[in-house]
């Protein structure tokens, strides 16, 4: 140590009360085909509600993977999951071409404002957030900012439909459908040319020079007086008008409102024609009756939407928006319409906050918080006065309006044809680095029929490579179900074409269980049970236990196996690395075996002992890392010793092994080993062993015949 140059005390600390780091041993790895949510990417799921929230309920298509999945969550709580699609999957639109966006960074490499090249089809406004036909389902709707009562500027002529004015302000004041009063006539805007000149539509009429005129409300929100009158037919679905504008004034999903009654708009057909969902009225309204119009969603919300608290401090107007995301065809919810998602009070302006200093632009607002939906566009000129101030600053910014309310229905999801096994190597491939994403359990799920064999040795060569889990592998359905005699030549034919490896866990079939979503049962490959059956194992006891047996090798899920084998049976698959799962009368369906796929006879044979390594090896490793940088000393060396040994007395009083010898000394670390910068350490084991075999033998003694002398006969 360095002293200082004057006479003094210098105190320095040495820190000898470093422990072990704790890891996990129950963190379990899947991928499989789902009906919803990211692809590609690792997702944590912690529960089956979670797994059904996250990744969509099972179908035909899918019920394999998720009940895989499920099983395993009913023993524990710590799965990565990786959902694989086909290439020609697609998520739904709002134009109802689709796209594929398999995932967030998927989507960030399109987001303009991420560097992207957003597709700008003018139509494509949304999309379903992930791929898959159960987007189709999905429907949003916007509603803009109330406009205000407002009376213009200056004075107007109209002429033939084209309104000239005189210090007038059109092109602040005017909008492309806004609505005006001259001298009690209503006209819609459809242009706005200049500050002096405008064009109009709904009704014609000609109007003198120098006539006042006021911008009437314009409420998406609350009940407002339309322009004209209505007629209804009894139980009927026609709404006929006279001086009406329903092709201006509405849009498909608006409700109409005609006294106390109300009923949403299927199509527009004319000015004047239009076709509500459900009769209005069961009697005959005459011609001449007022109606009002309203967001099919208001009531939803505690009021309308219009100027922002920050759009106000930048004198800006009308930048406010709610938007929700529905379920209109009721594939989520089971409610047609049902509302899943809400937004209110946000900004067509990028750069708009609330009073907290949240960002509240609408496009990043919903593609935060969204779990459906992801923005691709604004809406077109269809749809709003111009797109260019949606997403610009507010600054004195007059926010155009939308001039009808927005709903819009995504089609054209897909879930692409059913997945290959290269589709799901693919998947397997995210687990290829243990430095990147941490596991302990591999489970093979549902390979595509045929290629069950093809996958499981995929992941077995992962497996080894990281050296830091083990694989979960049942037989392909055809080897086990509906296969009367013919269950051990197929198992048999199954093993020969497993890679024999010390990280494989084999069992002998599929299980019969209720699937509530369809109400019906289905065949699930046991892998999911056997990898949480090693997860409670962790739990309940440790890793170094077998998990096998009455006591920690009960299986949750199924009520009945495809194959069941019996003794003889047994002793033939498990002599050949299968671990056999048993229903017994009356004392339910366990794992019946510890072996793994192991090439010859050793103590890694044993799913014990090959995971109380794994255990060791990982924990031992990361304390390594450590010495790294440090001084190879007899001070480094036997404070790592200390360390180990203390790691290792835990072990051994817990059971998982019965001697260990640590050498870390100048006997291993030579002066050619320090000048090489290299550090050595030599662990020896001595594992426990698992009882696989119990011979009683019941002894019949004659009376006054001393114990000691048949114990030593037999």
């Amino acid at each position: 140590m360095a002293f200082p140059i004057s006479p003094g005390v210098s105190i320095r600390e040495i820190d000898l009360t470093t422990g072990t780091p704790a890891v996990a041993t129950s963190i379990a790895a899947a991928v499989g085909q789902f009906v919803w949510g990211p692809s590609d990417e690792i997702t944590l799921v912690t529960s089956e509600p979670n797994l059904k929230a996250r990744f969509g309920k099972p179908n035909e298509d899918t019920y394999v993977h998720y009940f895989a999945a499920a099983n395993f969550l009913s023993y524990s709580n710590n799965l990565r999951l990786v959902r694989v699609v086909a290439d020609d999957a697609l998520n739904a639109t709002t134009d109802g071409a689709g796209r594929l966006i398999k995932n967030a960074d998927a989507y960030i490499s399109l987001d303009p404002d991420q560097g992207g090249n957003l597709d700008s089809t003018p139509n494509r406004f949304w999309a379903a957030k992930f791929p898959g036909s159960l987007g189709n389902s999905l429907g949003i709707s916007l509603c803009p900012a109330d406009t205000p009562a407002k009376d213009l500027t200056g004075t107007v002529e109209i002429i033939s439909g084209t309104i000239t004015g005189t210090g007038t302000l059109f092109d602040e004041e005017l909008f492309v459908g806004s609505r005006v009063s001259v001298n009690g006539n209503v006209f819609h805007i459809s242009s706005v040319t200049s500050n002096t000149v405008a064009d109009c539509t709904y009704p014609l009429a000609d109007q003198a020079a120098g006539s006042a005129g006021q911008r009437l409300v314009h409420s998406n929100f609350e009940d407002f007086n339309m322009i004209g009158t209505v007629g209804l037919t009894a139980n009927s679905t026609t709404v006929n008008g006279t001086g009406t504008a329903f092709n201006a004034d509405f849009g498909v999903g608006d409700l109409i409102v005609v006294g106390a009654n109300t009923s949403e708009i299927v199509s527009i057909e004319s000015a004047t024609s239009m076709t509500i969902k459900r009769p209005i009225s069961t009697v005959a309204i005459a011609g001449g009756t007022s109606y009002d119009k309203r967001w099919k969603f208001a009531l939803n919300f505690d009021s309308a939407p219009g100027t922002s608290p920050f759009a106000e401090t930048a004198n800006a107007e009308n930048d406010e928006i709610h938007a929700v995301v529905y379920d209109y065809a009721a594939d989520w919810t089971e409610v047609e319409d049902d509302i899943i998602e809400s937004y209110a009070n946000m900004s067509v302006a990028r750069d708009a906050k609330s009073p907290e200093g949240a960002n509240i632009y609408y496009k990043n607002r919903m593609n935060n918080l969204s779990q459906y939906v992801v923005w691709m566009n604004h809406p077109n000129e269809a749809m709003v006065a111009a797109t260019g101030d949606w997403g610009g600053y507010t600054k004195n910014a007059r926010f155009t309006t939308v001039k009808q309310n927005y709903y819009h229905e995504m089609t054209g999801g897909s879930d692409g044809a059913n997945v290959t096994v290269g589709d799901m190597q693919l998947g397997w491939d995210k687990f290829n680095d243990p430095n990147v994403i941490e596991i302990s359990i591999c489970m093979l799920g549902a390979p595509p029929e045929g290629d069950g064999a093809t996958l499981a040795n995929y992941i077995t060569g992962i497996a080894g490579k990281r050296k830091d889990c083990v694989v979960c592998i049942s037989p392909e359905f055809s080897d086990v179900v509906n296969r009367p005699n013919a269950e051990l030549s197929n198992l048999k034919n199954f093993r020969t074409s497993l890679t024999s490896s010390t990280y494989s866990i084999l069992d002998t079939g599929w299980g019969y269980q209720y699937d509530k979503y369809n109400d019906t049962y289905r065949w699930v490959p046991l892998n999911g049970d056997i990898a949480g059956i090693l997860a409670r194992t962790d739990s309940d006891a440790d890793t170094w236990f077998s998990p096998a047996g009455f006591q920690r090798g009960t299986i949750n899920s199924a009520i009945r196996l495809a194959y069941n084998p019996t003794q003889e049976e047994r002793d033939e698959l498990y002599r050949i690395g299968f671990n056999p799962v048993v229903s017994f009368p009356g004392q339910g369906t366990v794992l019946f075996g510890d072996k793994t796929l192991s090439p010859k006879p050793s103590a890694f044979d044993r799913v014990n002992v090959r995971r109380l390594f794994i255990y060791c090896e990982k924990v031992i490793g990361q304390a390594a890392r450590d010495q790294l940088f440090q001084f190879n000393t007899a001070f480094t060396r036997s404070n790592f010793q200390s360390l180990v040994e203390g790691f290792l007395e835990g072990i051994k009083s817990g059971q998982g092994l019965t001697d260990f010898l640590v050498v870390c000394d100048e006997t291993n670390n030579t002066p050619d080993i320090i000048d090489a910068n290299k550090f050595a350490a030599d662990i020896f084991i001595k594992p426990t062993k698992s009882i696989n075999f119990i011979q009683l033998t019941f002894v019949a003694v004659r009376s006054g015949v001393e114990f000691s002398e048949a114990v030593g006969a037999v």
